[in-house]
């Protein structure tokens, strides 16, 4: 401690005007805060004594402070302008001394900057395409021809209803006079009606098993060209008209 101060008091020496009152204050108030140890509180004390009377030495206090105080890089940068101010000053050795050192703890301080990554350039490989699938063109004809072969089965459901009906009529047609019985003209109205709604009946039955043979015919075409149309098919058809309806033949090509 003896030694700085005995650096200090030399660094002093080289100002060449007198300390103002205040300057002089100041400066006892930071030399007290420095030799107790207080070398960071002690700075603000040579600066503002520096500030009244700008005394290279007031520089040399402020870098010894900030060297006591680990404050490395402040420490250099007082040093470095001290030495701008006094280029060859008392014991030039010693101070260069504690600059250089202040300047070694800078660089140990200061992290390592991470190392670089080399860049390696990826050989480009084309990727393959992706797989695509071939849009769902037929997906309306497909519901069309589920539905309209829906309806064929209800017609054919009526037809069946019909047929039914045909037998039934016919069979009370045959009972309207019993073996025995004296055919009279309420037997033979009754006998026309029974005939008059068979007759109905029966052309009822061929009208639904007719629709219904075109209906699921028509929307087993309808399928079997939407299915076609679903992913690139090629469809070929052959229908062939039958009693009551109609027979489709489908031969798929992919």
């Amino acid at each position: 401690m003896i030694r700085v101060l005995a650096i200090i008091a030399l660094a002093a020496g080289i100002a060449a005007a007198a300390p103002t009152p205040e300057s002089k204050a100041a400066m006892t108030e930071g030399q007290r805060l420095f030799r107790a140890g207080q070398y960071l509180e002690s700075v603000a004390s040579f600066e503002h004594a520096y500030a009244i009377d700008p005394d290279p030495a007031y520089l040399f206090d402020i870098a010894q402070a900030y060297r006591l105080g680990k404050e490395c890089a402040k420490a250099l940068e007082f040093y470095d302008r001290f030495l701008h101010e006094v280029p060859d000053p008392p014991n030039a050795d010693k101070i260069h001394g504690y600059r250089d050192d202040s300047a070694a703890c800078v660089k140990a301080q200061t992290p390592p900057s991470p190392p670089e990554l080399a860049l390696i350039d990826k050989p480009e490989h084309p990727q393959p395409p992706a797989p695509t699938t071939a849009p769902d063109r037929g997906g309306t004809l497909r519901v069309a021809g589920l539905v309209t072969i829906a309806a064929g089965i209800v017609a054919a459901g009526a037809g069946v209803y019909f047929s039914t009906r045909v037998m039934d009529l016919q069979n009370q047609r045959n009972g309207v006079c019993a073996e025995g019985c004296l055919w009279d003209q309420r037997h033979t109205d009754l006998a026309n009606d029974l005939d008059a709604r068979g007759h109905t009946a029966q052309t009822s039955s061929i009208v639904a098993y007719t629709v219904a043979g075109v209906a699921i015919t028509t929307g087993a075409v309808l399928y079997v060209i939407g299915r076609g149309r679903r992913g690139g098919e090629h469809v070929n058809l052959a229908a062939a008209p039958q009693p009551g309806g109609g027979v489709v033949v489908a031969r798929f090509a992919f």
